[in-house]
């Protein structure tokens, strides 16, 4: 089965070449396009882009005179790949080498949805795993699945947080989609590393844009607000969204460190000590040095 992997980039030249490529080209599985799409960036990463899509022609590159946002890049994309599978590699994230074999058997064996864990990966913290989460890199779909709730949102609103759209989608309208629990599979096992940095969209620190991003979120499905599966994303996006609205209103000089020490002890608490990373710990051990070990390469490999 042919792969399409969709790779969404925005001003990406600091971490593309030097964690997303090399840990794609890397895979296993090698039957994969790998769709490029350029969302306005001003940093001269499309003169590289471009460059490699010369030398491999496995990279086909698409480009955006201007910012449109990722939904409007993801749509892009994903009209324009062929693959049976789609899948999704955001530019500063890192597969480890069998992401797509993994995922690939469990869609051939009838499954329309899988999802992985990520290791969040520190670059400026020794190197070091600090939990575990989801994101559009864990992410597989079967072509036929995601062709049928397309298009992704292009509200600007909710820019960052499409994976999190596109989870919560399939979650309450399965019924629509003729879908059942053994169509999905949400594993354990690691097979992304998650790199979070000061430059992450997940972590800009503007605060108007976050609240106006989950305000955008509940406005979606507000329908569905009183759904069991839904009452724990409501309650999340509400403090987020409280928690936003209150800081943009004070100055930046006094809110920036409290954000950054709260953040500090907010990701320590959330994903070190969560249940999930403790799992994943016990049960798949040389899973993590491996993935130490792949990071290691992939860092050495930028020398």
């Amino acid at each position: 089965m042919k792969v399409s992997v969709i790779m969404p980039v925005y001003n990406g030249k600091k971490y593309l070449f030097k964690y997303a490529i090399p840990s794609l080209i890397k895979q296993v599985y090698k039957n994969w396009e790998a769709i490029i799409i350029d969302d306005g960036s001003n940093d001269g990463v499309w003169l590289e882009i471009e460059k490699l899509c010369r030398e491999d022609s496995r990279f086909r590159c698409f480009r955006f005179s201007e910012n449109r946002g990722l939904g409007a890049a993801l749509n892009f994309a994903i009209k324009h790949s062929i693959g049976e599978i789609i899948t999704f590699l955001e530019q500063d994230d890192v597969w480890l080498s069998d992401k797509l074999s993994v995922q690939v058997e469990e869609i051939r064996h009838g499954r329309q949805y899988t999802n992985c864990f990520g290791l969040i990966y520190y670059p400026n913290k020794g190197g070091k795993f600090f939990g575990v989460k989801n994101n559009f890199s864990t992410l597989a779909f079967n072509r036929k699945l995601i062709e049928r709730f397309l298009p992704f949102p292009e509200d600007p609103r909710i820019t960052g947080v499409e994976d999190i759209w596109a989870i919560v989608y399939l979650s309450v309208n399965k019924q629509e989609l003729s879908l059942n629990e053994k169509d999905f599979l949400y594993e354990l096992y690691p097979l992304v590393i998650i790199l979070y940095h000061d430059d992450s969209l997940s972590r800009s620190i503007n605060f108007r844009r976050i609240a106006a991003r989950y305000r955008a979120l509940m406005n979606n499905f507000c329908p569905y607000c009183f759904r069991p599966e839904l009452i724990c994303h409501f309650k999340v996006w509400r403090r987020h969204l409280f928690f936003n609205r209150i800081a943009a209103l004070i100055p930046r000089p006094i809110i920036i460190p409290f954000v950054k020490l709260y953040r500090h002890f907010d990701y320590k608490h959330k994903y070190k000590n969560s249940i999930n990373f403790k799992e994943v710990v016990n049960k798949y051990p040389s899973r993590i040095q491996e993935a130490a070990d792949f990071m290691k390469v992939i860092e050495d490999s930028n020398k």
